[in-house]
């Protein structure tokens, strides 16, 4: 039995131990599983462990300003706290306790952080809370205490807290900005050793002072010095600069004009100027302390690259050609970064990028690089103009020419009928007419010849008073599908424009007396209370001219909003508007003058502060020549710009202002005086017409010839004039109309093909389009031929008849073969 029990008792040890290696080494058994494997930070067996709080990161924001409190007040923002382990990784706090290391100057809830500016109520009795009352210090000597965060027995970084009497003002640019010795403050203090406890050291960065009063150039450094004063004054008893603590300078409004570092040092970044906003060291004091301004641009030049042409510079369709703009600052400095706006005076056919032309088709334009502000030289409205930020500056102007041929898709409509008539000569399709929910009163194309905006007269108010239908509503027509899209019965009037970008819809209302810029949706996003009759857009679509019934002339500007000009002397009214190319102001048709606007407003400044206050008279008068006007158009030419005009009384007008005189009218940013330039005039009579209205001048996109169309007796004729490219010498001629589709007896509107190569004209009596072909020979005039007739035959509004085609709008095409 022994034996046998040894046997046993041998067996059940083998089994015991061949189970124990044979289980995986690690594996824990049964009732082991919820022990922790301690890990060390040293990765040995001792130490910090990880995941165990070993430091704290409090407010870290505040750890570089600081907190500013006025005596008695009470700073109740909270203190973010964030605990980390010895990985750097974060990890939970425990039960938390805040700490000061001055009670009478900066105490602090233990428990939830608030900090006094001086002392809080504890054991007050009465039933009132503990730490719900501050009071201020006994003693004013010492300014600066710390706060700090403690959690199982760590502490975190200091958070410094300046205790001063409440600030009531900052002065600005009057010390260079000093530190104390031996004393961790902040850095923009004042070197009165009144204010400071210990002596002053020199200036923190050696930066020059800016007082202000002049602009910086790009990249250029500034000292920006502040003092900050108590009591409502700047006496020095009250300077508690030292005191506030940490000030942070910024740039209200405009972005990117100018940065500064932790010392107030400014780098000028972009041309503009701003006011400053200083801040006290995170507390809800912030002042507008003073103003910085960038130097603006004082000449931009603008070169075709990769090529020595000159202008007319030759770009084929669908080429893509680059410019270069070199840009110097009223310094003298060269200037880069600028938002620069590349202008195209005909966007529709060379439309412009930045810092390029891509040629859609084959036409003609002039394109200028503009500095326009808010996006380019920014200023604060109450200084617009001061050191010559907020003003645009333009550059020379780059003709440029694409050859081809271009067919059109022409839209014929008249005020008569409620039709439109539309025809594609690209592909010979001739439409079928359309009918209008409304009668059009005026017919404008967008730019990229998506929509025809039409004003539109309601036909069931038809009268003696209302002839063609009363107020109705606003049509939109997609060119796309030939049909209306949208009718807006909230925006009833007249449509005299269409913004560049397509945007903006002007539409005057004769009934409530207003011109409204609509969007594509059809709501009004402004309005001025005058009924208009033309309006004319810059080509970035920032600027509106607006001619009125009343002695008032508007300009609405994305810098500025209206502008509203009164009209004094001889002009009480203004007849047309048409925008300069450049843009750089605008001409308007008057009588007895006609006048040439600057967009270089006039500034005045009053007062001696930094920055003074400024007022602007806007648009002023620039050119006025005694040449009588209804309606106006420009022209230009490789020698400069021609303002057509056409009258009643006097016939066609050409006031010439030559490349030079332009270029130099562009700078609104050094201009000390009202600019002007100086047109010269010339004025040619009418012959074998008897015109009532005129209704328009229609240059070609080159500038060599220009119809005039009106209303009245035109004996089957119809004017044009041929410019002559350097002087305001061109010739006044007639062209006799064909009498294949009728008699016709007025040329009344009439369109241009992008190319120039056809002018398609609406006239009274046949009641037809006559497309006029126009040959440009290598040298000598150009000829023309009444090549074909288009008779739209839309339906008489009161009558059996067809209506006179006065509303024609067209669209380039491609040509197929």
């Amino acid at each position: 039995m022994r034996l046998l029990s040894n046997y046993v008792a041998r067996r059940v040890l083998g089994l015991a131990m061949l189970l124990f290696f044979a289980i995986p080494f690690g594996m824990t058994v049964a009732g082991c599983a919820k022990k922790t494997t301690v890990q060390y930070c040293n990765g040995g067996d001792s130490g910090p462990v990880i995941g165990q709080l070993t430091s704290i990161q409090l407010s870290p924001s505040l750890s570089v300003t600081g907190i500013s409190v006025n005596y008695g007040q009470i700073y109740q923002s909270s203190l973010a706290a964030t605990g980390y382990d010895c990985k750097g990784s974060s990890v939970s706090l425990g039960s938390v306790t805040y700490g000061t290391s001055n009670m009478a100057l900066a105490d602090i809830n233990p428990t939830t952080g608030s900090i006094c500016g001086g002392s809080w109520n504890r054991n007050t009795g009465g039933g009132i809370a503990d730490y719900t009352t501050c009071t201020a210090p006994t003693s004013t000597t010492n300014y600066q205490a710390y706060v700090t965060l403690t959690s199982n027995g760590i502490s975190s970084n200091a958070i410094a807290v300046y205790v001063h009497a409440p600030a009531t003002g900052i002065a600005f640019g009057q010390s260079a900005q000093r530190s104390c010795s031996g004393t961790d403050i902040s850095t923009f203090v004042d070197p009165d050793t009144t204010c400071c406890p210990a002596d002053p050291t020199t200036v923190v960065t050696g930066a020059t002072v800016y007082d202000g009063t002049s602009c910086i150039s790009q990249n250029d450094t500034r000292q920006v010095a502040v003092r900050v004063y108590a009591n409502n004054t700047t006496n020095a008893a009250d300077n508690i600069t030292c005191k506030a603590g940490k000030i942070t300078l910024a740039a209200q409004g405009s972005t990117g004009i100018v940065s500064f570092d932790q010392n107030g040092v400014a780098t000028a970044l972009l041309p503009g100027s701003a006011i400053l906003t200083a801040t006290i060291a995170q507390s809800a004091s912030g002042f507008n302390t003073g103003y910085f301004s960038v130097c603006p641009p004082a000449s931009i030049t603008l070169a075709a690259t990769g090529t020595t042409a000159t202008s007319p510079l030759s770009v084929p369709v669908n080429n893509t050609q680059p410019f270069n703009a070199t840009i110097l600052d009223t310094a003298g400095k060269s200037l880069t970064g600028l938002t620069l706006t590349y202008q195209s005076s005909n966007p529709a056919t060379i439309p412009a990028a930045t810092g390029s032309i891509t040629p859609t088709y084959p036409s003609s334009a002039t394109i200028t690089a503009v500095c326009q502000p808010p996006t380019c030289n920014p200023g604060p409205s109450t200084a617009l103009g001061y050191n010559g930020n907020g003003k645009p500056i333009a550059s020379n102007g780059i003709n440029v020419v694409s050859g081809g041929s271009v067919s059109s898709a022409l839209y014929v409509a008249s005020t008569n009928s409620q039709y439109i008539y539309p025809i594609d000569y690209s592909t010979g399709t001739t439409g079928n007419l359309v009918k209008l929910p409304y009668i059009p009163n005026s017919m404008v194309m967008s730019v990229d010849g998506s929509t025809i905006w039409m004003g539109g007269n309601n036909p069931t108010t038809i009268s003696t008073t209302y002839p063609t239908g009363g107020p109705g509503a606003l049509m939109e027509y997609s060119t796309s599908s030939n049909a209306v899209s949208a009718t807006f019965t909230t925006v009833p009037g007249t449509v005299l424009s269409v913004s560049p970008n397509g945007t903006s819809v002007v539409v005057t209302d004769s009934s409530r007396g207003t011109v409204s810029l609509v969007s594509s949706a059809g709501s009004v996003a402004t309005y001025y209370g005058a009924t208009a009759t033309h309006a004319s857009w810059s080509p970035d679509s920032t600027t509106l001219y607006v001619t009125t019934n009343t002695n008032l002339v508007l300009m609405y500007s994305t810098n500025t909003n209206w502008q509203p000009v009164t009209l004094t002397g001889t002009d009480t009214t203004y007849n047309d508007v048409v925008t300069m190319v450049p843009a750089i102001g605008a001409y308007f048709a008057g009588s007895p003058n006609t006048d040439g606007r600057s967009y270089c407003s006039t500034t005045t400044t009053t007062g001696t502060s930094t920055p003074p206050t400024t007022s602007n008279a806007y648009v002023p008068i620039a050119d006025s020549q005694a040449v009588k006007t209804d309606r106006l158009a420009t022209a230009t030419t490789t020698g400069g710009l021609h303002i057509l005009g056409a009258s009643t009384a006097t016939g066609v007008s050409d006031l010439y202002l030559p490349s030079a005189q332009l270029t130099a009218a562009t700078d609104c940013t050094t201009a000390t005086a009202a600019v002007t330039f100086t047109s010269t005039p010339s004025t040619k009579a009418l012959s074998n017409v008897t015109p009532t209205t005129i209704t328009g001048v229609q240059p070609a996109s080159n500038g060599e010839i220009a119809f005039v169309t009106f209303t009245g007796t035109g004996n089957g004729v119809v004017p044009y004039y041929l410019t002559n490219a350097t002087a305001a010498t061109g010739t006044l001629q007639n062209f006799t109309l064909s009498t294949a589709s009728g008699t016709p007896t007025a040329p009344v509107a009439g369109t241009w093909a992008s190319d120039d190569d056809t002018f398609y004209l609406g006239t009274a009596g046949d009641n037809v389009v006559h497309l006029i072909t126009v040959s440009y020979p290598t040298s000598g005039t150009p000829t023309l031929t009444d090549s074909s007739q288009l008779a739209p035959a839309l339906p008489n509004l009161t009558n059996s008849g067809t209506a006179t085609p006065n509303l024609i709008v067209q669209r380039p095409r491609k040509v197929r073969s």
